[in-house]
């Protein structure tokens, strides 16, 4: 995929479920590919470990929902999906046990509740637009506005027994749930594929964290146009690992999916790196890379964007300048701003600047800060342990994954595989590894294969 500000390049790849039940299909694969995302239109779940995302579409009736269940392998079957899964209308209705509209039929009971006529002096079916009140902060929705409107087509609404599981909720005649969340499981009851700008922020937002699938991230530091590793961070103690460019096309041969490129020379204030992200952006494109390293301003957020980045890390700029970071996640979508949270000390507290100069700030002080931002994830990393292969500090990562529900990728540390799946165990989405590539103790394809979940 082309590299333009507001696309995401290719690589992730999203299975669209066709049980013969929505009449939307294509509406909806055109969009997911307008966001960049590589589409595969299914009739049944077979090879779903193939896929990193999936999408169940559904229009018309309750009475439809069979075809569904049978195309999915019922409650069993959803039960082994393992990717994120994004239920549409229809498609959300089945996640509940049953409907008003057609009483002889079971959903799959994924959700406690019942789907219900819509009540009120309003005119059935809702077609048109409408707003939605967010009831509770989530990766699906980074970057979009309380309040926004979306496209809906409905006469039917979900009332979910526990509002524990209600992201976003609508008034139409009553109040219903327009968006829930159980697990991987995602449900919408407006259709994002025909919600303009809006919708299309929804869907990057969700190519984002199927991007999360693979757990071992590929990370190059460049300093002086060469890669480097340095010892939690500093000048003086880097050692050399050869060309960027040549290490990327090597990642992306093994099967990597992403990388995590910090710009050291942004950092510490020497210029840009950005021309060679732009090579490395046209050589690898299968390759999704999230570029960090002096992103302190809303215009260097753009430039790396333009050139190829699929999403932007700040760090610096979330301490210092907040209403920066903001705005690049309502002006890019949430799923390409993410924050990077580095700490050092036995108190952990955030550092910026190169991991130069302390903010004071602790781990959740930083992380309400983080999801204030609209970010649709977060970096986390302790600086004491990068790049000395000492394990990385799973005592942070609990914490916060206590804390929030936006994806984590963890960094530092990181020296086998069995590192990685132990921050996997504890909530992590993905594994940020340096060090632990070059040493070629562990075979790259090894690390490659490692998958989330």
């Amino acid at each position: 995929m082309m590299g333009k500000a507001g696309m995401l390049r290719g690589g992730s790849v999203i299975a669209i479920l066709d049980s013969g039940s929505a009449g939307n299909i294509a509406s909806v694969a055109n969009a997911f590919r307008r966001a960049g995302a590589e589409v595969k239109v299914v009739q049944r779940l077979e090879g779903a470990d193939e896929f990193d995302g999936l999408v169940i579409p559904g229009v018309g009736s309750f009475s439809t929902v069979p075809k569904i269940a049978a195309a999915i392998g019922g409650k069993k079957g959803m039960a082994g999906i393992k990717v994120p899964v994004l239920c549409i209308c229809l498609g959300m209705q089945v996640l509940f046990s049953r409907s008003e509209e057609c009483k002889s039929v079971q959903g799959l009971g994924i959700l406690p509740g019942s789907v219900m006529k819509l009540k009120g002096d309003v005119r059935l079916p809702q077609l048109g637009w409408n707003r939605v009140s967010i009831e509770r902060q989530d990766s699906l929705l980074a970057g979009i506005a309380d309040g926004e409107y979306f496209y809906f087509a409905n006469s039917f609404a979900a009332l979910p027994k526990s509002g524990g599981v209600v992201l976003c909720s609508t008034q139409y005649g009553q109040r219903f749930a327009s968006a829930v969340r159980a697990g991987n499981f995602w449900g919408v009851q407006f259709h994002p594929e025909k919600s303009g700008r809006a919708g299309q922020a929804l869907i990057r937002n969700f190519i984002a964290m199927c991007e999360c699938g693979t757990a071992a991230v590929p990370s190059i530091d460049i300093l002086g146009g060469k890669a480097v590793r340095l010892r939690q961070g500093k000048l003086g103690t880097e050692k050399v690992f050869g060309n960027p460019l040549a290490l990327a096309r090597k990642y992306e041969k093994a099967g990597f999916r992403r990388i995590h490129i910090v710009d050291m020379d942004a950092v510490f204030g020497r210029g840009s790196q950005l021309e060679l992200l732009g090579k490395i952006a046209a050589a690898c494109p299968l390759l999704k890379i999230q570029w960090a390293g002096g992103m302190r301003s809303f215009e260097a957020a753009k430039k790396a964007l333009e050139c190829g980045a699929s999403k932007i890390v700040v760090g610096t700029a979330l301490a210092s300048s907040p209403e920066v970071v903001l705005k690049c996640s309502e002006e890019f979508g949430g799923g390409r701003v993410w924050a990077s949270l580095d700490f050092s000390g036995k108190v952990p507290k955030m550092m910026i600047k190169g991991w130069k100069q302390g903010t004071g700030m602790g781990l959740q002080q930083a992380v309400e800060l983080a999801e204030k931002c609209k970010v649709g994830g977060l970096v986390i990393g302790a600086v004491d342990v990068d790049g000395m292969q000492a394990g990385p500090d799973l005592k942070l990562l609990k914490k916060a994954r206590k804390l929030t529900r936006l994806p984590i990728v963890l960094a530092g540390g990181m020296r086998n595989p069995d590192d990685v799946k132990a921050a996997n165990s504890l909530g992590a989405n993905g594994a940020i590894l340096g060090r632990a590539l070059y040493d070629k103790r562990i075979g790259m394809e090894e690390w490659a294969c490692l998958r989330k979940g």
